[in-house]
C-alpha cells in the first residue's frame, strides 16, 4: 500500500483565508450601505485671472482758441465746480517779451516802493508778506529737486496770490511820487496789451478736471460701448488715435472734465480663450498693476462678440476712478467669488447633457435639475431649477 502524503496547513494559509473573509465582509457592508452621502454647505469658490484691461471713462474735452501756452490754476486730479478759473492761456502768435517787460516794471515798481521811499520803514504786514512769499519759494523749490511731493500748481497759485496781495497792500500804503506814477502809467499800458492776447478758461461742467489727454477720449466713451469692434481695442492698447485734430483748426484741446465714479473696463480675448467666469450682471473684484492696495469692485455690464471677431467683456465701475485718471491700458487681477449651496464635484450627474443632484429624502433619491455657476474639480456651487425644490445647507446627497 503506497504511502499517503499528509498536507500541512500553515499559518500562511489562515492568513490568507483572514483577508478573504474580511474583503467579502466589507464587500457585503458596503453593499448594505449603499451609496456615498455628503451634506450640503455654505460655501464659496473663488476663481482668480490675470487680465490686460482699457479703460474707458465718462469725461468731456473742451478746447480753447488756439493758443501759444497756458498757465493752470487748477491741479490734475482736483474737483471742481462749474464756472471755476482753471487756467489763462495766451493766443496763438504772443510775444512772451510783452510778459517779460510786465515783470520787469512791476520788479522796479516794488523796488521803488520798498526799497526807495519805504526804505527807513519798518512794517509788521508789509515783513509778513515777505515772509510768507519767501516761505512758499523754498517749498516750490524742494519740489523742484524732488525733496518734497507737495503740489506744484497749488504752491505756484499760492505765490502768485500772496504776490498780488503784497502789490495791493504797497500800492495802497506807499505814497507815490512822479517817477513811481510813471512806472504805474507803463505798468497799465502792458497789462492792457496783454489782457488781448489774453483768455481765462472757466470749468463748463462739475466734476474731476484733468490736462493730460492722449487723444482717445473721443474714440472710447461710455457712449460707443456697443459698437468698439476689436480692432478699435486693439488700436487703444497701442495708443493709435484715428480720431485727430487738423493742423488748421481754430481751436485745440485743453482739458477734461471726469465723472470720476463712472468708467470702465474693456477685456477683449480670443473666442476659444472666454472668461466663463464673467457673466452679465455678476460682480468681480479687481486690482490694478501698481495699485494692489486699492481694490475695486465691478459689474459686468454686458458680454458680445464684435463683428471683427473675440469677445468682449464690459465691466462696469461706479468707484473713484481718481488714482487712474491718466490710465488708458493695464494689467488688472481678476477675482470672481461664487457662494451659495456648495456640493461636492462627485454629487454631480450628468443626463441628457443636463445637471443634476440626487437629492436624498429618507430611503429616495431625487434627481433635482440645477445650475451650475462654478465648478473645479473637488465642488461646485450650485442652484436648484426645480420651482419645487429649494435646496439648502444640511440638506443630503447622494455621490457617485
Amino acid at each position: 500500500m503506497a504511502n499517503q502524503t499528509k498536507r500541512v496547513i500553515t499559518k500562511r494559509f489562515y492568513l490568507v483565508l483572514a483577508i478573504l473573509l474580511a474583503t467579502i465582509a466589507l464587500v457585503a457592508v458596503l453593499l448594505l450601505k449603499g451609496p456615498s452621502r455628503a451634506k450640503i454647505e455654505d460655501g464659496s469658490i473663488a476663481v482668480e485671472r490675470d487680465v490686460d484691461v482699457v479703460l474707458v471713462r465718462d469725461e468731456k474735452v473742451y478746447n480753447a482758441n488756439n493758443y501759444a501756452s497756458a498757465s493752470f490754476f487748477v491741479s490734475e486730479g482736483e474737483k471742481v465746480s462749474q464756472g471755476t478759473s482753471i487756467a489763462q492761456v495766451y493766443k496763438w502768435g504772443f510775444n512772451e517779451k510783452l510778459l517779460t517787460d510786465l515783470i520787469d516794471v512791476q520788479q522796479k515798481i516794488q523796488n521803488k516802493q520798498e526799497n526807495e521811499i519805504w526804505a527807513d520803514t519798518v512794517n509788521a504786514d508789509l515783513n509778513d508778506y515777505n515772509s510768507k512769499i519767501s516761505n512758499t519759494i523754498s517749498e516750490i523749490a524742494q519740489v523742484i529737486q524732488g525733496k518734497s511731493d507737495a503740489d506744484l500748481v497749488t504752491l505756484e497759485r499760492k505765490l502768485k496770490e500772496l504776490s498780488e496781495q503784497k502789490q495791493t497792500f504797497l500800492r495802497k500804503n506807499v505814497q507815490a511820487n512822479d517817477e513811481l506814477n510813471a512806472l504805474y502809467a507803463q505798468e497799465q499800458q502792458y497789462l492792457e496789451r496783454l489782457a488781448n492776447w489774453r483768455e481765462e478758461i472757466t470749468a463748463e461742467d462739475a466734476g474731476v478736471i484733468s490736462f493730460y489727454l492722449d487723444g482717445l477720449e473721443t474714440q472710447l466713451t461710455p457712449y460707443n460701448l456697443d459698437t468698439l469692434t476689436r480692432k478699435d481695442i486693439e488700436n487703444a492698447k497701442k495708443g493709435v488715435v484715428t480720431n485727430t485734430t487738423s493742423a488748421d483748426s481754430a481751436t485745440k484741446p485743453l482739458y477734461r472734465v471726469i465723472n470720476n465714479f463712472k468708467w470702465y473696463c474693456l477685456i477683449m480675448v480670443d473666442s476659444d480663450k472666454a472668461i466663463d467666469e464673467l457673466v452679465e450682471g455678476g460682480e468681480v473684484k479687481m486690482t490694478f498693476e501698481g495699485y494692489y492696495d486699492r481694490p475695486y469692485t465691478a459689474k459686468v455690464a454686458s458680454i458680445r462678440v464684435p463683428e471683427d471677431g473675440g469677445k468682449l467683456y464690459v465691466l462696469e465701475m461706479s468707484e473713484d476712478v481718481t488714482p487712474l485718471l491718466s490710465v488708458r491700458t493695464a494689467d488688472a487681477h481678476l477675482q470672481v467669488e461664487y457662494t451659495g449651496c456648495k456640493v461636492p464635484e462627485k454629487a454631480l450627474f450628468t443626463q441628457d447633457n443636463k445637471q443634476y443632484v440626487k437629492l436624498v429624502q429618507g430611503n429616495t433619491a431625487t434627481l433635482v435639475p440645477v445650475e451650475v455657476s462654478i465648478k473645479t474639480k473637488d465642488a461646485a456651487i450650485v442652484t436648484s431649477q426645480d420651482p419645487q425644490i429649494t435646496l439648502k445647507a444640511g440638506m443630503e446627497l447622494q455621490l457617485r
